[in-house]
């Protein structure tokens, strides 16, 4: 019978499309428009960035049919990073990037104002009105649901955790009872209910070590020598995991979805290839007259830090 919504004062459905849920399809609409923006974005071809972003606002339109708010919170966390990110590592941002964000101004100024006018259906209107509380209920939802679960884990299973598996979804059909309890919808709570305090540090420790490993590849391609278009894909790349990893923290049922695990960890893969990314790069240029000799030149880059480049092993970072 598919997922009933309360709110609005009615009972609203959740439209899935050709996906399971709408929870899955919200995903698969945000991250292809995430992923459209970034293309549109890096691409040297700016007339078609009005189109782009058009499309972009029928997805959103799409997105608020599903229900699941959350997913449009992901798309405008997903722009604002990528443009402060890309400007922090780029140091200056190209009109492109300021047309994009006023024509996208005017399309969801325009559509909102479209769909609240009298005359449309009464039902599309309670969608519309739903999905724009969105940013008020923010901070609550992330306080309720991405904070307080870990003081709720640790009143059910203490500070070691009750095991893998107790907060997975219909677990309590085997169990008997139910472990995790409200605990394990937010990623954080999940991870404490599961893996208790110790867990949950080592989540903490291995976000920090891969962070600081995005933020030497992106030093590293935002060189001159690399070509332009490598830096904002993989800038792209690293805010799609960081939304997700917000998202993640708020609702886990939609990463229990394998073509989406798949596509996170593509994500991921790209951006552990940035170091040879760059060797190929510094090699194609040794291969140029009055270039470069990789074996022997060392590459400055922001931070104090160096690297160098050794043809067929890979790069050593010294600080």
């Amino acid at each position: 019978e598919g997922i009933k919504i309360y709110g609005q004062g009615t009972v609203l459905k959740s439209y899935s499309g050709l996906m399971r849920t709408g929870e899955v399809a919200a995903w698969h609409i945000s991250t292809a428009a995430c992923l459209m923006m970034a293309l549109a974005f890096s691409s040297e071809k700016s007339k078609n960035l009005p189109l782009v972003l058009f499309i972009v606002a029928l997805m959103m339109l799409a997105v608020a049919l599903t229900g699941r708010r959350k997913m449009l919170m992901l798309t405008s966390l997903f722009t604002v990073f990528y443009l402060a990110v890309l400007f922090y590592y780029k140091r200056y941002i190209g009109t492109k990037y300021f047309q994009g964000v006023l024509y996208a101004v005017i399309a969801m100024w325009l559509g909102y104002e479209g769909l609240t006018l009298d005359g449309y259906d009464e039902a599309l209107g309670n969608y519309i009105a739903r999905s724009s509380t969105v940013f008020g209920d923010a901070s609550g939802r992330f306080i309720e649901l991405g904070i307080n679960p870990i003081q709720w884990a640790y009143e059910r299973v203490g500070l070691l955790g009750g095991g893998l598996g107790v907060a997975s979804q219909g677990a309590y059909l085997f169990q008997g009872t139910d472990i995790a309890g409200g605990s394990g919808e937010g990623g954080l709570g999940k991870i404490m209910v599961e893996l208790g305090l110790p867990g949950l540090a080592c989540i903490v420790w291995l976000a920090w070590a891969l962070i600081r490993y995005i933020n030497s590849g992106l030093r590293l391609v935002s060189q001159p020598f690399i070509p332009k278009q490598v830096l904002p894909m993989m800038v792209s790349c690293s805010v799609m995991l960081g939304v997700n990893a917000v998202t993640f923290s708020v609702a886990t049922q939609v990463y229990s979805d394998l073509f989406i695990l798949i596509l996170l960890g593509l994500f991921g893969g790209f951006l552990m290839a940035l170091p040879k990314i760059v060797v190929n790069a510094v090699e194609r240029e040794s291969r140029q007259p009055a270039t470069l000799r990789t074996d022997q030149k060392k590459l400055q880059f922001v931070g104090q830090r160096s690297v160098q480049l050794q043809p067929g092993n890979g790069f050593v970072d010294s600080s």
